[in-house]
């Protein structure tokens, strides 16, 4: 097994600058201006949002702080490449080769190579199909289907789902079939097919209610009960985000969040006794991630405050877990800043924006990759908020460039940005250019 470094930099000298971290995420605590946590019992008595809720600062001072003292490390990045690109030792037998691969996919993805992933993932999962148990086979599996979710072959890859959950109702597989459904609806909502989304979502709360009852078939509901519930919520909270139900949809992701913690807290009692126990670390960064869908829900409902307090929160905790110079801090860099481009503090949301794709850049992720095509999009709309018309045109047409070999619906949706066509329509031209505004899909 390879050992996958994931943080690329050296962390900030002052640790309390991070120190509103998954402890602060679940303990109802916000951040204070210095990186310390308020607990309840310091919050005012009153507040006009809230009794427990607490205004961020209003300056992201103390995040740019800790953004600029982590500076990259060559050192580390030189080993996340070195165990991306390491080569299967001589001898292996089929099933240590199908581990080899299905880890180097894992180290291929970290540093965004997408596409490498899904091919490392597909040799694992043809290896472990003679002498595997049947666990690994559906865990190599699943890996193809997210890596296709991930790289936008969302037809290629509900079709796998829908094959896996039909083979997965045997006993050492039989609780896969949540995060597959779930899986499926992850896809079905990204190809606009709502119907099929919900259809996934029906039969996973039959099994669920049988699992709930008691049933023999569900022994394991006692243990993974928690994480089979959280799949349940996530999939109603797609849902409901994709109609445009924002409220419902912060519901589900408040409840998705508070099931994933609870399972933290069994599978931590676990770890030194069930070795096929998910790592904790990587629960802990859905339950970030849950906290930022919130804030997201909640921007969309018009709460900037708390949507702010919430997103900062995750920040932190990421940061003080994975660091900077990851790829999984990214989307948490530029979450903040979209809800910060919301509040109209362009110049904030622009700073942030821009350190996500310092980021990515610094990990060599291309800008072709879905993570920084979004944050070239959030960027021009940012400008153009700001009234930067001419930078705002420059990173619109680097994000064509860029996406230019993308599947054309992929393109079109994120293309279409009213705010691109805003920065056009004033535009001057002295002469033709290789990107007009008549070039934008209508929505």
């Amino acid at each position: 097994m390879l050992c996958l470094v994931l943080s690329f930099g050296t962390k900030a000298s002052s640790q309390e600058s991070a120190e509103c971290s998954f402890n602060a995420a679940t303990t109802q605590q916000a951040c204070q201006p210095n990186g310390g946590a308020w607990s309840v019992s310091d919050r005012p008595a009153k507040s006009r949002l809230s009794p427990s809720f607490l205004p961020p600062p209003r300056s992201i001072a103390d995040i740019t702080a800790i953004l600029d003292s982590e500076k990259p490390d060559p050192a580390t990045l030189a080993r996340m490449k070195s165990a991306a690109d390491a080569e299967p030792a001589d001898g292996l037998s089929q099933e240590s080769l199908a581990h080899f691969y299905y880890a180097r996919s894992e180290a291929r993805g970290i540093l965004g190579r997408s596409l490498d992933a899904l091919t490392d993932s597909r040799h694992a999962f043809t290896l472990a199909q003679q002498d595997s148990s049947d666990r690994f086979k559906m865990r190599a599996a699943m890996a193809v289907a997210s890596w296709l979710r991930s790289t936008g072959d969302y037809h290629h890859g509900i079709a796998m789902v829908e094959q896996l959950i039909a083979e997965a109702d045997r006993p050492q597989t039989r609780g896969n079939l949540f995060p597959l459904h779930h899986l499926a609806v992850s896809n079905a909502v990204a190809m606009g097919d709502l119907p099929r989304a919900e259809e996934h979502l029906r039969q996973a709360l039959v099994l669920i209610e049988e699992a709930r009852s008691g049933s023999p078939r569900w022994q394991s509901y006692r243990i993974r009960g928690s994480s089979w519930e959280c799949s349940i919520a996530l999939m109603q909270a797609m849902i409901f985000y994709a109609k445009g139900q924002f409220r419902e949809a912060e519901t589900a992701y408040v409840q998705a969040r508070e099931f994933r913690i609870k399972s933290i807290d069994v599978f931590n009692k676990l770890v030194n006794t069930d070795k096929d126990v998910p790592l904790v670390s990587d629960l802990q960064r859905q339950a970030d991630g849950f906290l930022l869908s919130i804030a997201k829900m909640k921007s969309r409902r018009g709460r900037l405050a708390e949507a702010e307090s919430d997103a900062r929160v995750a920040l932190f905790s990421r940061l003080k877990a994975d660091g900077k110079y990851n790829r999984l801090t990214t989307p948490y860099v530029t979450g903040l800043a979209d809800i910060l481009n919301w509040e109209g503090r362009f110049a904030e949301a622009e700073k942030l924006v821009r350190a996500g794709l310092d980021i990515q850049r610094t990990l060599e992720i291309g800008d072709d990759h879905a993570t920084n095509a979004n944050a070239l999009s959030s960027l021009g709309s940012i400008l153009t908020g700001e009234g930067k018309s001419d930078e705002a045109n420059k990173v619109f047409d680097q994000l064509d460039e860029a996406i230019a070999t993308w599947d054309a619906p992929q393109r079109v949706a994120l293309l279409s940005n009213v705010m691109r066509m805003i920065a056009c329509e004033p535009r001057p031209l002295a002469k033709p250019e290789p990107f007009h505004c008549g070039n934008i899909e209508p929505w």
